[in-house]
């Protein structure tokens, strides 16, 4: 063979095999198959506290806010760890890119709802659920409620679509539950939030706070007035069982 058809040859089944190797590797699951559950212990990053004037993040200062309102029951200060004792995760990752999140009921029931892997084998991924289910937004909505909804940041976009304003609904979205996932130095980690919302103005005035779940913050959210949002984020390990 001539040695420059050689050469192109030689280049073009390479070009094929790359081709090949990338669609193989965006088609592989992120993470072996098997059974995973969240570890004891959650590790807490800062509080941060949203006003209308900018975030605050000396810690100091945001636990005597929450102290003097009795609101600290759910966050971390003082330490970088803490007992995960409310949380109980459990995923069954499968061969085909789909996964199973294990709910656990109120009176120790189980069940699978299936999930699927949406993201390559980087530094994370998304676990999203197969089926859908409609959230709608009434009208009119709180304060608080509305910061509830915008304080979580969003991983996949919603279908909305708007609503006659005579049904009580503002908007009607259809969603499907989401749980990222993070990679951090070969490990699997949940991130999670807790939050307080706390609004008041002219005498009226609305309050919401929970404990950790699965999500991660919007750091883009604002409030107004006196409206202020303290969150924390946090990261739980995946242990392989």
């Amino acid at each position: 063979m001539h040695p420059i058809l050689f050469k192109k040859s030689y280049l073009a089944i390479l070009a094929i095999c790359v081709i090949i190797s990338c669609k193989k590797s965006d088609s592989e699951a992120p993470v072996s198959a098997g059974r995973y559950e969240n570890a004891s212990t959650l590790f807490a990053s800062p509080a941060v506290m949203i006003t209308a004037g900018g975030n605050i993040t000396d810690q100091h200062f945001i636990q005597a806010y929450l102290d003097r309102h009795r609101h600290t029951n759910v966050f971390v200060f003082g330490n970088t760890t803490a007992k995960a004792a409310s949380i109980l995760l459990t995923i069954e990752f499968k061969e085909d890119r789909r996964a199973s999140i294990i709910y656990h009921g109120p009176a120790g029931n189980t069940y699978p709802i299936p999930f699927e892997i949406i993201g390559k084998a980087g530094t994370s991924f998304i676990l999203a659920s197969i089926d859908s289910f409609q959230r709608y937004v009434p009208l009119p909505e709180s304060i608080c409620d509305r910061y509830v909804r915008q304080i979580t940041a969003v991983q996949l976009q919603p279908a909305c679509y708007e609503m006659p304003s005579v049904n009580g609904i503002s908007w009607a979205c259809k969603e499907r539950f989401t749980i990222p996932v993070s990679r951090v130095t070969g490990d699997m980690y949940i991130p999670l939030l807790t939050y307080d919302i706390m609004y008041s103005d002219q005498g009226a005035s609305c309050w919401r706070a929970t404990g950790f779940y699965v999500g991660m913050p919007n750091k883009g959210i604002t409030v107004t007035g006196r409206d202020t949002i303290v969150y924390q984020p946090a990261m739980i390990k995946l242990v392989r069982k």
